[in-house]
């Protein structure tokens, strides 16, 4: 018996007659000045942003809620590294701490309390609308400089009220600050440990 003869893809492909090569159609290159040109306009389209479902009250009724107007007295309080700019608007009645409420800024009761001891002894709680901005630092020392700015505002409204609040200690600045790092040192003192050799 004669050997059997395998046939490759190539030979099985021209004895078909499908040796045709496949055609691709030749496009226009584009120039460089095209490209750019297609980049800018791209780069020009708006952006189109999500809008925020979370918050249900509009934004311009949010800041009616906590933006009061007309005339007020205003004074600073500081603690640590917290600064309290604290307005009282003569006008108008409500607490608002970096525009929100007391409650939502301070959910602590015994901070609610320290801040509004000034108001509290001078019988002067729902007389004024408060505005308190206040940065840095934590929760207590931000309370902390937010009542002596209270305590300050409530003095330039009526001077009567200086020897209440004095005598409570609510006018007296609290100057003590963490001490800064030296270098070569762990802490503002604390030395490395030396060993013998």
């Amino acid at each position: 018996m004669a050997p059997v003869k395998k046939t490759t893809k190539k030979e099985t492909t021209k004895a078909k007659g499908m040796s045709k090569k496949p055609t691709v159609k030749k496009t226009a290159s584009k120039s460089v000045a095209t490209v750019e040109q297609d980049i800018k306009t791209e780069l020009k389209k708006p952006i189109v942003k999500r809008e925020h479902f979370d918050n249900p009250i509009h934004k311009a009724d949010k800041k009616s809620l906590h933006e009061f107007k007309g005339k007020y007295v205003e004074s600073v309080g500081r603690r640590k590294t917290s600064i309290a700019r604290v307005r009282f608007y003569l006008n108008d009645n409500g607490f608002s701490v970096n525009n929100k409420s007391l409650n939502e800024y301070f959910p602590l009761k015994e901070i609610q309390d320290q801040l509004t001891s000034p108001l509290r002894l001078t019988d002067t709680f729902n007389k004024f609308a408060i505005s308190i901005k206040v940065q840095g630092g934590g929760f207590n020392a931000q309370c902390q400089a937010a009542t002596l700015g209270i305590s300050r505002c409530l003095v330039k409204y009526d001077d009567k009220l200086k020897t209440v609040l004095r005598h409570n200690g609510l006018l007296s600045r609290d100057a003590r600050i963490v001490e800064r790092k030296k270098y070569g040192l762990h802490k503002a003192r604390r030395a490395p440990q030396w060993r013998k050799r």
